[in-house]
């Protein structure tokens, strides 16, 4: 047909961009995504059943490391692949009068437990190796491994010496379990000192 005065007008498609996202080497999302196109990256949760005993650090997209939950522009072909990194654990040694341990992750937090008690002595406190100082049910975020050790002193009791009249000679403290050392007993003008009339051992 005559061409004279026809008028063309250009047709266009808009590109196509394929958009792979991996995880530990594993397929998550395969796309094909129209240039200038908004895709939201994945959150942890999303990607949870595939990144197993890792911690999860991000998403990289050549070179360049975007959080979770932020939105790219699609201007070509995209491999967004997770930042993964091994998770850190330590060891919590408890000693109180026997020993246990507990694995804890960097920058969790441990619970300092209560103390399990020791016949005749009163707890005092825990104590780890650099000599600080914890409460029962202080909370600590474990960054390194750490023993802590329970630390008991013995309960003090008295012991009272009186004279034939009643009257106090000498109120002795004594631990747990010892005996008491008795005072030196006063002279009484016309009698003998025999004994203390009552038991002062353990």
């Amino acid at each position: 047909m005559p061409l004279n005065g026809a008028t063309l007008v250009a047709q266009w498609e808009i590109k196509k961009y394929s958009v792979t996202v991996t995880v530990d080497g594993q397929l998550f999302h395969e796309d094909e995504m129209a240039h200038g196109s908004e895709y939201t990256l994945p959150n942890a949760d999303e990607i949870a059943h595939l990144i197993g005993d890792s911690e999860f650090g991000g998403w990289l997209i050549t070179g360049e490391l975007k959080n979770a939950g932020d939105i790219i522009t699609i201007t070509g072909d995209t491999t967004i692949t997770a930042k993964l990194s091994n998770k850190v654990y330590y060891t919590v040694t408890i000693i109180d009068g026997e020993t246990r341990t507990e694995s804890i992750e960097d920058g969790k937090t441990f619970t300092v437990p209560a103390a399990a008690g020791k016949t005749g002595y009163d707890f005092i406190n825990w104590t780890d190796g650099a000599g600080n100082t914890y409460t029962a049910n202080q909370p600590i975020t474990v960054t390194a491994n750490i023993t802590l050790t329970a630390n008991y002193e013995a309960k003090i009791f008295y012991v009272t010496f009186l004279d034939m009249n009643g009257d106090e000679i000498a109120t002795i403290p004594v631990k747990d379990s010892e005996d008491a050392t008795p005072p030196e007993a006063p002279a009484v003008t016309g009698y003998d000192f025999l004994d203390w009339d009552g038991d002062y051992t353990n």
